[in-house]
């Protein structure tokens, strides 16, 4: 069983992470690039391991004084400084962004866990309170299996994640 809820994130510091974010953003933004998806199939892809070997490639240029003004070896090596810093980034936004929407499932659940629960309960003092079912009506409605296209349709009932 997934272990209930017991701490909670603050509103002060929610718009903090929020505002973090943003500048994080900004930060990014001009050293970032959005490629399309044509663009991401023509990248090319490095063989695996090739990072001693590209440090290597450097130190027989250097040593030996090739440059190529096209492609010039300074730039080569701030580039391959950046596909690091990005993968340090990537690391820690993915392992982040694995908490939050874990987090966001766990408390979407247990929020759903306690909507059934209170509704349970709504539902049978409707039964005997004319009144509260008047009011708890939508809840009814919108629990209903009639609220509903049909059982083929189950499946579209359910709220998907936000991806």
């Amino acid at each position: 069983m997934v272990q209930p809820i017991n701490t909670f994130l603050e509103d002060d510091k929610r718009d903090r992470l929020k505002d973090i974010l943003t500048e994080a953003d900004q930060i990014m933004r001009p050293v970032c690039h959005a490629l399309t998806n044509d663009e991401q199939h023509r990248v090319l892809k490095p063989r695996k391991g090739v990072d001693p070997m590209m440090h290597l490639l450097f130190d027989v240029l250097q040593e030996r004084g090739i440059d190529i003004p096209s492609c010039p070896v300074d730039h080569l090596k701030k580039v391959v400084h950046l596909e690091h810093q990005m993968h340090a980034l990537m690391n820690q936004l993915d392992i982040l962004h694995q908490l939050a929407r874990d987090t966001y499932r766990l408390a979407r659940g247990e929020a759903w866990d306690g909507f059934l629960n209170y509704y349970g309960i709504l539902n049978s003092i409707a039964s005997r309170s004319p009144e509260v079912k008047n009011r708890i009506k939508p809840l009814i409605e919108f629990m209903s299996n009639s609220g509903r296209k049909g059982s083929a349709d189950r499946k579209n009932d359910i709220e998907e994640d936000d991806e």
